[in-house]
């Protein structure tokens, strides 16, 4: 694995603002409830050797955002988290597509 991925690291910080996080073979995953009940994040590396992420819940179409880095994902799910605590969003699929500003491929 190319070391700019750096999932361990990225995952920490994700630890450190809160997030629950599961290092995997793959990357990282990260779970949690919101009002579209449960979800489930897996973050690894793409076909391009980008890094994705892919966002399921209970009630709502899975989600793929793509970064650079395993850290840019960090940050993108810290301020998603930021939007829910702030109530500006009701779930982690809506928070993270209000977030992405890169096109999903």
């Amino acid at each position: 694995m190319r070391p700019e991925y750096k999932f361990s690291e990225a995952a920490l910080v994700l630890r450190q603002n809160g997030i629950e996080v599961v290092d995997e073979a793959f990357g990282f995953s990260v779970s949690g409830e919101d009002a579209a009940g449960k979800m489930k994040a897996e973050c690894g590396i793409d076909n391009d050797g980008s890094v994705s992420i892919s966002v399921s819940s209970e009630k709502l179409p899975v989600a793929w955002f793509f970064r650079p880095t395993a850290a840019e994902i960090a940050s993108l799910l810290i301020s998603a988290k930021q939007l829910l605590s702030e109530k500006k969003k009701a779930n982690w699929i809506e928070a993270l597509k209000a977030l992405d500003t890169h096109e999903n491929l």
